[in-house]
C-alpha cells in the first residue's frame, strides 16, 4: 500500500448532495480496507464561479483500489468538476497561495524573471507544481500558455 493525495474538486451544488458524496467515499474507502489519513476542507480557491469546494484527502491504498477510484469520481460528474490523484503533497502551495497571488500580477510579468534564472532541473519541478495547481484549477488557463513560452528559453 502506497500513499497518494486526493484533491477532489466539487461543483456548486446542494450541500445535501456534497454530504452524500463524500459520505459514498468515505465508504467505499471503509469496505475496501484502505486508510483515509487526513481529510481537509479547502474552501472556495478558484476562479470559476461553478465550483465550490476543494477537498483533499491523503490515503493509504492499494493500486488496484486507485483503479476503482477514478471509475467512481468518473462516474460522478454531476457532481465532481475536477479531480487529481498524485504521489506529491500540493498542500503547501494551495495553503500560500495568497502569498503566490501577491508575485503574480494579471499579466505574470515577475515569473519569467524568476523561473529563467533557474537550473534546468529546479525549473522543471516547479514547472509540474504549476502544472498539478492549474489541473485543479487553482490558476487561470493562461497561465500555463505563459509557462510553455517560458519553458521556450530552456530547448
Amino acid at each position: 500500500m502506497k500513499i497518494y493525495n486526493l484533491y477532489i474538486i466539487l461543483k456548486n451544488i446542494k450541500k445535501e448532495l456534497k454530504c452524500g458524496f463524500l459520505k459514498s467515499l468515505i465508504s467505499f474507502f471503509v469496505r475496501s480496507e484502505d486508510n483515509i489519513i487526513s481529510i481537509i476542507d479547502f474552501g472556495n480557491y478558484f476562479y470559476n464561479k461553478k465550483i465550490k469546494r476543494l477537498f483533499y484527502l491523503k490515503i493509504n491504498c492499494k493500486k488496484t483500489n486507485l483503479k476503482k477510484i477514478y471509475k467512481l469520481l468518473n462516474i460522478k460528474k454531476n457532481i465532481v468538476y475536477n479531480y487529481l490523484i498524485i504521489k506529491k503533497n500540493l498542500n503547501n502551495y494551495i495553503i500560500k497561495f495568497d502569498i503566490i497571488k501577491k508575485f503574480l500580477n494579471k499579466r505574470f510579468k515577475i515569473i519569467p524573471s524568476i523561473l529563467i534564472n533557474l537550473k534546468f532541473k529546479n525549473h522543471n519541478f516547479y514547472s509540474k507544481i504549476i502544472k498539478n495547481l492549474k489541473q485543479i484549477n487553482l490558476i487561470p488557463n493562461n497561465f500555463i500558455s505563459y509557462i510553455k513560452k517560458i519553458n521556450y528559453f530552456y530547448d
